[in-house]
């Protein structure tokens, strides 16, 4: 194949290939072969016509114009890819000669716009550390079940347990399992009926509430009437080394604490990172301005579709998500063309390594339960079991290498990134990749408190004389640094 390609406009280039003759024959020899096997011609079994006699039956002129209809997407796919093309769709193609084989392909090529200001995106998440209120609330979530529920006179607040009569309606009709008598309800726990969280609270023993809420299953509100019979307030009891045993594989308190710091840490490390890509995607969009090629608009809306239910192919947002997701797409190719981001052949290999385990896992565990429907002579399930083993499942290397650079780029973002939490305190890449151990916890806490100690002593020195002098008369207080 000899192929020449040119520039035609924005994001179109024009390919002009010409086929070998002899490799334009193996693909004649091989379809005539093909056709054989079904054809039907008098004097031969079906199946059975010579692929010689066939050739001559259809004749030359119609067997190259047949053959090059079949192959011609072939031939474009061959084309792109030895031009480096990165393709979204091929507009028009024009037959120029039937022998040689020459035609022309106009193709739409994937825009590479130019970005500009990713360099240092400003990021702002929440603290990274837990702070000693939340852990002391998961703390006492461990408590719960061991406290003792005591009738109180107060307004109702979190954490209370309410006795409560509900009744629900939907136009006229009592809502079937949203009625009931003395239900014990916590307040800030799951709820059936979402609005009742704020309903409840700050309720009094004899209150009587109606309000509209949400239907769980239908579309439309429902009438909510609750009638308040008894607030209950849950001591909890005090964490001892003997209570510590019962709740948790540890037996101290002191190690049951430093385990939830650990795991509290990681869990809000981990929900930083995805808060921290989310808003990197934001900040992307805002520098992605070109217009967005039909066909990549095109089909990315008829892929999202095919994802989602009959029901829901009209959602308005269907195009304004195609939209942002094809902006992100482009945004993170530039990064990675931009920065020369490569993968190793390590990472790759690694990385299909993984996938391969995966598939071989999940053709195993089908294959046990073949042999286990099998056994029990269960003919309707082995055939469907038969059906989900994914024994020809290989590793798409494109798309895993995809994927690959899609993270670097994505890591790259984060390393470059001018990260802050909500007080101000700057927050490096590996602060929030998890999972930390307890020493990268404590260390991680100790540079935190340099940081605000350095500001503390910065905000003293710019303290007016009058002031300094009477904070220095003032009795020192000393404070306990220790830490759950």
């Amino acid at each position: 194949m000899k192929s020449t390609i040119a520039d035609i406009g924005e994001n179109k280039r024009k390919l002009n290939i010409e086929l070998l003759e002899d490799d334009f024959e193996k693909d004649l020899v091989a379809f005539v072969t093909e056709a054989a096997k079904t054809v039907e011609l008098p004097g031969f079994r079906k199946g059975k016509v010579p692929p010689k006699h066939l050739r001559s039956k259809i004749g030359e002129e119609q067997l190259r114009e047949d053959t090059l209809s079949r192959a011609l997407p072939k031939y474009i796919q061959e084309a792109i890819e030895e031009e480096g093309l990165d393709a979204i769709a091929i507009i028009d193609v024009k037959i120029l000669s039937q022998s040689p084989v020459t035609f022309e392909a106009e193709i739409e090529i994937r825009p590479e716009p130019e970005l500009r200001g990713y360099e240092s995106l400003k990021i702002t998440v929440p603290p990274v550390l837990p702070t000693e209120e939340e852990l002391k609330e998961i703390e006492n979530n461990y408590l719960k079940s061991f406290g003792e529920l005591s009738e109180v006179s107060r307004s109702a607040i979190k954490g209370d347990h309410l006795t409560i009569d509900l009744h629900s309606t939907f136009n006229g009709q009592e809502v079937e399992g949203m009625n009931v008598s003395d239900y014990v309800y916590e307040l800030g726990g799951q709820s059936p009926i979402e609005e009742m969280e704020k309903e409840l609270t700050g309720a009094k023993v004899g209150d009587i509430l109606e309000f509209n809420a949400s239907h769980p299953q239908e579309e439309g509100n429902m009438r909510v009437k609750v009638l308040v019979k008894k607030i209950s307030e849950n001591k909890l009891p005090e964490l001892t080394d003997d209570l510590a045993k019962k709740i948790s594989e540890f037996d101290t308190v002191d190690e049951m604490r430093q385990d939830l710091k650990v795991q509290v840490t990681a869990s809000k490390r981990n929900s930083i990172l995805q808060l921290t890509q989310e808003r990197i995607v934001q900040e992307l969009l805002k520098l992605i301005s070109i217009p967005i090629p039909e066909a990549m608009m095109q089909n990315e809306v008829e892929s999202i579709k095919s994802r989602l239910p009959e029901q829901q192919q009209n959602d308005p947002h269907i195009h304004e998500h195609a939209t942002n997701t094809i902006k992100i797409d482009l945004a993170i190719r530039a990064v990675i063309r931009q920065e020369n981001l490569e993968l190793e052949e390590a990472e790759l290999n690694e990385a299909v390594a993984q996938i391969e385990d995966q598939i071989r896992l999940i053709t195993e565990s089908n294959n046990q339960n073949n042999a286990k429907n099998k056994s029990q002579n269960s003919r309707q399930n082995h055939k469907q079991a038969n059906k989900q083993t994914p024994t020809d499942l290989k590793p798409d290397i494109s798309i895993i290498s995809k994927n690959l650079l899609q993270q670097k780029a994505m890591e790259w973002l984060i390393e470059h990134a001018q990260i802050t939490d909500e007080n101000n305190i700057p927050v490096k890449a590996e602060d929030i990749k998890p999972p930390p151990k307890l020493e990268e916890t404590e260390a991680l806490e100790g540079a935190v408190e340099a940081k605000e100690a350095t500001e503390n002593s910065e905000a003293e020195e710019k303290i007016a004389p009058e002031e300094q002098s009477e904070k220095s008369q003032k009795p020192e207080v000393v404070e306990s640094t220790e830490k759950i």
